[in-house]
């Protein structure tokens, strides 16, 4: 559960969660250095431990009580990252931590073989089908590679130009190669040879990210055809921009039928006199 609220209508309920976790936290923190002052031979501590649990965590608002949100102060470890601290690989030695990732490892062979993996599996191998059948329809469109959760990218070519599309935890960017041509020039990679520096030829990335923007927000898809066509979509789009001198016989036609010139460009769409791109 992240610690950041959500700006929708589920904000109450993600404060519900959010305060049940955090006192279930809090109880075992409480536990826990109750149990270290046992071992030191303290008097009363499960009252001292209370008492530094909230000396510690429970930083308030001295004009509303509401807990304070800073980062300046101490925090309770998140119940969702490695068990709320208490099983983090820090106090695990190499055998613990070589056992923990082979047991990782072995849960996800597990849930691939499991009637939900197996469904999942079927079901991306009939988008993969959908996505190469919609690319033979489209001679102009090369998709290089595509695929992953975090970060989904995406590399191909659109009627010539090689661009690349990024999506991380909701949000998204497309890239598109300005430099046709490609460019290079002489660096010193930093390693030295026999007291001196190598000169070394490496290639300039010459990209402009030309959209970018929130995932649904934009119907830019649910599915591997509808994500590349949204790709493909907004590629040709910013092109047309490019190119389009915004003055032909359709911008007069408009500008005669409303009394007044267009907000936008009949042809390609493209913002005229400051409106909002649609």
């Amino acid at each position: 559960m992240s610690d950041d609220p959500p700006a929708t209508a589920d904000a109450a309920r993600w404060q519900e969660q959010h305060e049940r976790a955090r006192a279930e936290v809090r109880g075992r923190y409480l536990e826990h250095l109750a149990a270290v002052f046992t071992e030191h031979g303290i008097s009363d501590p499960d009252q001292l431990a209370r008492v530094a649990i909230g000396a510690l965590f429970d930083w308030r608002d001295a004009d509303t009580g509401d807990p304070c949100m800073c980062g300046c102060h101490p925090r309770l470890g998140s119940h969702d990252v490695h068990d709320s601290g208490f099983d983090c690989p820090c106090a695990k030695t190499a055998d613990q931590r070589r056992r923990d990732r082979s047991q990782w490892w072995a849960g996800i062979a597990e849930f691939w073989e499991s009637p939900e993996g197996r469904l999942l599996q079927e079901r991306e191998a009939a988008q993969e089908v959908d996505l190469q059948v919609w690319l033979e329809t489209q001679p102009d469109v090369v998709v290089s590679s595509h695929g992953g959760l975090c970060p989904e990218q995406w590399e191909g070519v659109v009627d010539g130009h090689r661009f690349y599309f990024r999506e991380r935890t909701g949000d998204w960017h497309l890239e598109l190669e300005r430099c046709t041509g490609g460019s290079s020039g002489w660096a010193v990679p930093g390693v030295v040879v026999e007291g001196r520096g190598e000169m070394e030829k490496i290639a300039h990335r010459c990209w402009d990210i030309i959209a970018e923007g929130a995932t649904g927000a934009d119907g830019d898809g649910d599915n591997p055809v509808q994500r590349a066509q949204f790709i493909v979509d907004t590629i040709r789009t910013h092109l047309a921009r490019q190119t389009c001198t915004h003055g032909g016989p359709d911008t007069g036609a408009f500008g005669d039928v409303l009394g007044d010139q267009p907000r936008w460009c009949p042809s390609c769409g493209a913002r005229l006199n400051g409106a909002t791109t649609p």
